[in-house]
This record gives structure tokens, sequence and C-alpha cells, in this order.
């Protein structure tokens, strides 16, 4: 202990444990957790930035990475070493790929029950099959997401309990992403969100991944729904009509107090990037955030890393405290020059976006953009600086979702001038954002051979 008058005390301890390799088998949550600690992993790629990834992803998991830049270079390391408890073999490599080292591995009896992950930056037709056939246990498209590779590696190594680590067993699925997304667990998630772009977008992603969506559209009726139902997971927007997110979360923690309820994780959804906004998140009680526009990937990740600190009992992170310590909650703010630009290529942006996501949010912006529009121009001549200013934070999103910098950076101007209370002169910019939502629109009806 360390004592200063008129400054305080602090108090030290060391702590001598064990390291505890036992099975962590959470198989509320879909995910066997095995200690990797000392595990001996082959990493064989002959691209050296390929091996030096993965060997930091293995290393995270305290097992030893065993970095080898080709089949051959592997065959001399495994004549003079003792074998490694997995491989991570890459598909393209020269002399010789590897589907053939890997039949050459089961080829050698001291070496054929080691499980075997196939990595590949290009997937053919036909690889999975020539896994089966090789009795092979993983196989994963490059970049591989390292909360999967973990997840399959622990499954391969600890069997949760059964059989012998290092040991590979016949006849059991292949290990894929599909496979690991597949038996992943179905969680009761709360969406929080009014604009009908981005419910359609959650919905339909949540759907695909096997959850159970209940959707409210402002947060009085996420309330009335907490009240009366049981959730896994909340996905909060955060500017809504009747009641805003920080609003509702509040509502939501002081219910949790009075009740007992455990914790619900709330991940917010915001396309702002307002000084303050973090703060008030911390203070409401949020846990995370993912900003719009909303990645699939990403937005699997966060629903995926709060479920599984709840189960484990592990504290829910506050992201958002971390993650962005400049005070700014989501991305960075929109350069007011896009406005100016004398020509921008909607088409281009288009084919930039994520195509499952244009997929799902094409046919919805174009059933609900007239309406947007038209709620903006009736709030704006009646000078309803909220609805102004939350129609053009809606409009801001969602453009953004399309690449479309220069309406979008016409919308968060229109949205800033709500906010300071600045109606005057923006008649123009709003006939400037009808041009340009005009030129989307266009661009994704000539896109409409996607849009299925």
């Amino acid at each position: 202990m360390n004592s200063i008058v008129g400054q305080g005390s602090s108090f030290h301890f060391t702590l001598h444990v064990a390291i505890d390799t036992a099975v962590a088998n959470d198989s509320e949550a879909g995910r066997t957790f095995v200690s990797l600690t000392g595990k001996r992993i082959a990493i064989i790629d002959d691209t050296a930035i390929n091996r030096q990834i993965l060997g930091r992803m293995v290393e995270h998991w305290h097992a030893q990475a065993i970095g080898l830049d080709s089949a051959a270079a592997a065959q001399d390391w495994l004549a003079a070493n003792p074998a490694p408890d997995l491989f991570l073999l890459d598909v393209q490599m020269p002399d010789m790929d590897g589907f053939t080292f890997a039949a050459w591995l089961r080829a050698q009896p001291p070496l054929k029950e080691i499980p075997v992950i196939i990595l590949s930056s290009g997937a053919m037709r036909g690889d999975a099959q020539r896994c089966r056939e090789l009795d092979l246990q993983g196989y994963f498209p490059k970049p591989v997401v390292e909360e999967d590779l973990r997840v399959a590696v622990g499954r391969m190594l600890g069997h949760a309990g059964e059989g012998h680590a290092g040991e590979a067993r016949s006849g059991e699925p292949l290990v894929t992403r599909h496979e690991l997304r597949e038996n992943a667990t179905r969680l009761r998630v709360l969406l929080v969100e009014d604009n009908p772009v981005n419910q359609q977008l959650a919905l339909r992603l949540l759907e695909k991944w096997g959850h159970e969506c209940t959707l409210a559209p402002d947060g009085r009726q996420a309330l009335a729904l907490f009240d009366s139902q049981r959730f896994d997971v909340c996905l909060m927007d955060m500017q809504m009509p009747v009641m805003g997110g920080i609003d509702c979360t509040r509502g939501i923690r002081a219910r949790e107090a009075t009740s007992g309820r455990s914790p619900l994780p709330i991940i917010a959804m915001t396309a702002n990037a307002m000084t303050g906004d973090r703060e008030a998140c911390l203070e409401a009680g949020m846990n995370d955030y993912i900003s719009k526009p909303i990645k699939a990937e990403e937005l699997r990740r966060k629903l995926e890393s709060s479920w599984h600190a709840t189960v484990t009992g592990s504290a829910i992170s506050s992201a958002i405290s971390s993650a962005n310590p400049s005070g700014t909650l989501a991305s960075e703010p929109i350069s007011g020059a896009h406005m100016s630009e004398p020509y921008f290529d909607y088409v281009a942006g288009l084919a930039a976006m994520d195509q499952e996501i244009l997929e799902i949010i094409g046919p919805a912006f174009l059933e609900h953009y007239t309406n947007d529009l038209r709620l903006l121009d009736e709030s704006l001549a009646a000078g309803e600086i909220d609805v102004v200013r939350r129609s053009a934070h809606s409009l801001k999103g969602t453009l953004a979702a399309f690449n479309a910098q220069p309406a979008q950076a016409m919308a968060a101007a229109i949205e800033i001038a709500a906010a300071q209370g600045a109606l005057h002169g923006q008649e123009q910019t709003v006939r400037e954002l009808h041009e340009a939502v005009h030129t989307l629109v266009v661009a994704l009806r000539a896109s409409a051979h996607t849009l299925s």
C-alpha cells in the first residue's frame, strides 16, 4: 500500500495462479473455446505477409507458429522435427500446391492423422469435395476471420473433451465459414430503427444469419417490447422520432436496475460524427457502436462479440470508450468539397459497394426515396427544424451506403444547418439534393439486373 496525505491511497498485490488448460465449452453460444497454449501450428504459405499475419493470430492464441515458405521446406522440416499439432496450408503455392502436399501428408503414417485446414485466396468449384476425399478438416477463403479460424482450430485440437488433441477424426463434417455460421447461436435481436432502408438491410442480414429479429420503429415501442419480451442483444439507432436511442437506452437501464434483469448488450447504430455523442452513449449505458453505412461482416462480429461477453460472464466491453478517443462516435465528417464536384460517377460508387448489401437496400431505397424527399420539403417549408434535421440525417446515412458522396454531403449540410437552427437559404441545397438523388436513382435503375 502507498498512501500520501491529501492525495489518497493505492493498493496492489501479486497473485500467482496456474494456467487453466481445460476445455471451456459454451454450448449455448454454439462455440467451443479450447486452450491452445503450447500447441504447435505449422503455417505453410509461400507469401511472407500471409505467414506473418497467420503467425500473429496463432501467437495471439498462446500457441507456437512454425512458418514455412513451401511444401518442400515443410517436408525438410518434418524430417528433422517432431510433427506439429495442426497444419494451415495455402492452396496456391509453386512446385507443390496445398492439396498435393495434403495428399502427401495423408500417405505418411506418422502424419496422416494430423488435422489440416486449407486456406485459399481463389476458391474453385470442387475444392470442398477434394478436402473430403483427402479427409481434411477445414477449408476457409482468404482473408480468414481470426475468430472463425480460432474456433475451427479449437474444435479440431480439443474435440470438446472427446478423443485426443492433434488427431483428425474421419467422418467429421468439413469445417467451413458457412458451417460455422449455420451452427452459430440463434440470437433474439431487438432492432430499434426508423429508416425503412436500414430496417430492410438489418432484417435481411439477421434473417440470413439465422437470428430472430423484432423491429421497433422508435424508442417508445422498443421499451414496450423490452417490458414484454426477452432479448439477447439490441441494435439501437440514435436519432428517431418519438424517442431517440439515448433516451431509450436510459429507459432500458432504469428498468434493469429496478427489476434485477441482466444487462442487455446495446449496440448503437449511427452515422453521426458530432462531438459529445460518445459521452452521451457512455452515460446512457450503451456498450458498443457500429457506424453507418453498415457493413455485413462488421455487424456480424459485433453481435457475436457482445453475445460471447454475456454468456461467458465477462464484462461487456464498452468499445465506445476506446475506439474513438477523439470524441466523435462514427465516421469522419464529410468534406463539403464533395458538394461542388462538377461530375460524380454514381455508377462507379455502386460498383464499389458490397453487392449483397446493394441487392438488399437498392430496391428499398427506390421504394421510399420519394417519401423521404417529400418529408424534407414539407418540413423545411413549415419551418419544422427537428423534422428537417431527422430527415436530413436519415437521408445522409442512406446515401452514404451507396457511396453517393455529393448527395451525402448535401444532406449533411442540411442536417448541420437544422441543428444550428439556421434553415434560411437551405432551399437551394435541398433542390441540389433532389438533383443528386435523381442521378443516383438513374444509376440504381441502370444496375437493376443486380437488384433481384
